[in-house]
């Protein structure tokens, strides 16, 4: 749509939604959740590598989920989905994405993408379900992080099995609430009789608070204690 004005691209997109709500309700057929490959397992991929000896590369009988910019070290095309779900101008004050828009482009080229909205220059994107994943239980607006929403859409298309390998929160950048979320909507899971796998250094680890008088920048200290 280049060459269009903002205001010319705002009318398309709602002609468009219209239309694909019309479409949707006058459809006598249900919309299949699982639109991929219909399998039944999915593994979703975190970046602390040293657990990815449990990743199913090669086993085609699984889904292969990642996120945000990992695709720059491992490429796309073993995957079935990608996730970028840091909102368009509201993620660290950028904007954009908070990966490059061309680089976008790319991935959704090869592999189904999820983003938090539309982008006409994205066009093969498609929009996370949110409404949808809220639907799923009370609670199910609480969420802290692109892995528990990935999770919650696993849950939503039923997928029987999942997977969840190098998902660690200690180095930082996400809230404080992303791994306790991410426990949530694991127990949502095996609530509903779905089996999941954990490679995690410290989901479904005990955190407490230390007391100490180590003096910072001049005494020893570790940042996560393990015990």
């Amino acid at each position: 749509m280049a060459g269009f004005s903002k205001e010319e691209r705002a009318t398309f997109w709602r002609i468009y939604d219209a239309l694909d709500a019309v479409e949707q309700a006058e459809s006598k057929e249900p919309i299949p959740q699982r639109t991929i490959t219909g399998q039944t397992k999915v593994c979703i991929l975190g970046f602390v590598t040293k657990y990815w000896q449990t990743v199913p590369w090669n086993d085609p009988t699984w889904e292969l989920w990642s996120c945000n910019g990992l695709y720059r070290q491992t490429g796309v095309r073993r995957f079935t989905r990608w996730f970028e779900l840091h909102a368009k101008g509201k993620s660290l004050g950028q904007d954009g994405w908070r990966e490059p828009t061309e680089e976008l482009i790319e991935v959704a080229a090869r592999v189904r993408l999820y983003l938090t909205g539309k982008d006409w220059r994205i066009p093969k994107a498609v929009v996370y379900p949110l409404k949808d994943v809220e639907a799923l239980v009370p609670h199910g607006a609480y969420h802290a992080g692109s892995f528990d929403y990935m999770l919650a859409l696993a849950i939503l298309e039923g997928f029987a099995e999942i997977r969840l390998v190098g998902l660690d929160f200690q180095a930082g950048g996400e809230p404080l609430s992303a791994r306790p979320c991410l426990e949530y909507w694991i127990g949502v899971a095996e609530g509903r009789g779905i089996k999941v796998s954990i490679e995690s250094g410290d989901v479904g680890r005990i955190f407490q608070l230390i007391r100490s008088d180590v003096q910072y920048g001049f005494d020893a200290f570790k940042l996560i204690e393990d015990r």
